[in-house]
């Protein structure tokens, strides 16, 4: 059982709990969990550490089950992620009439309206930038956390999940392809309108 642990410095009680090599990659590359009990006192920090740990505990079991799936995951072939990808341009691109949906991708600047390609254009530029280098990885982390939102939103749409990074980094980037071409849409909708 993971027992709390006082701060030398704070006089804090915090907890922590180491994550294996294999699941790391399911928690964003973190190596542990911890998180303050915010209190100094001892009995209060064990009676709140029960709360954290099965926070902790869950979390690592959603990781393990991520690792289990994963060799099923990868059966999933380029084909059917571009086919998520499509299904949710076109799902988008309908619905670019709504206000909510066009600013999404347009910016009312001073000077005017502006698409907002540059913020998908930008990242997916530096991760392209990144690739071989020592910087990979986290430039792929960097990128996912940004296009996170798209990904969970294309594969609800979809009615799929993935967690391997290597579908979720590929859908990243092909959505990213895909919103900048609905940027530049937006722009021209929005223009003519």
């Amino acid at each position: 059982m993971i027992q709390p642990r006082r701060d030398p410095k704070s006089g804090m009680w915090k907890i922590r709990k180491g994550i294996p090599a294999h699941l790391r990659p399911f928690l964003d590359g973190k190596t542990e969990l911890k998180r303050s009990l915010e209190t100094k006192d001892a009995a209060e920090a064990k009676s709140r550490a029960s709360v954290i740990v099965a926070e902790f505990e869950a979390i690592t079991a959603n990781a393990q089950l991520r690792y289990d799936n994963q060799e099923r995951e990868q059966q999933v072939n380029p084909a059917q992620l571009d086919a998520i990808v499509s299904h949710w341009f076109v799902n988008e691109r309908q619905r670019l009439s709504q206000p909510d949906i066009l600013a999404r991708y347009t910016l009312d600047t001073s000077d005017g309206l502006e698409a907002m390609a540059e913020w998908f254009s930008d990242p997916l530029e530096a991760l392209n930038d990144a690739e071989g280098t020592f910087h990979q990885q986290s430039a792929e982390q960097r990128f996912m956390s940004h296009m996170n939102n798209f990904v969970d939103e294309a594969l609800t749409l979809s009615q799929c999940q993935l967690f391997s990074h290597a579908a979720r980094l590929y859908l990243s980037v092909k959505l990213a392809e895909a919103i900048i071409r609905l940027c530049n849409s937006a722009f021209d909708l929005e223009v003519y309108m």
